[in-house]
């Protein structure tokens, strides 16, 4: 009975490390965290790339435009409802040529 007991115990003790796990994980993947792991990312890699301004852009595939999502040094007004066609300016010719670009000369 005790090998049974501590079996069941034992499956409970990882149905909870397993629920856990999934509501840290849908609460990573949720809109209440997304904003700041996305201005992490571009803080980061404005210090890795040694770059003063660094925005990341999100394609909505159904009005097939690019949304900004997160920056840095910029202030809260720029990001309110900025979006970009496909093909317009800089960031949207990336996304329609589907190719890395670097511009030295800023």
């Amino acid at each position: 009975m005790k090998g049974r007991l501590a079996v069941v115990i034992q499956k409970n003790s990882h149905k909870k490390q397993i629920e856990a796990l999934s509501e840290i994980s849908q609460a990573i993947s949720s809109d209440r965290y997304l904003d700041d792991i996305l201005k992490l990312i571009v803080t980061v890699t404005a210090n890795v790339m040694d770059s003063k301004i660094c925005s990341l852009w999100i394609l909505d595939e159904q009005e097939k435009a690019l949304k900004i999502r997160a920056t840095q040094t910029m202030s809260e007004e720029y990001l309110k409802e900025r979006t970009l066609k496909l093909g317009e300016g800089i960031v949207g010719f990336v996304v329609q040529q589907n190719k890395p670009l670097a511009i030295l000369d800023v």
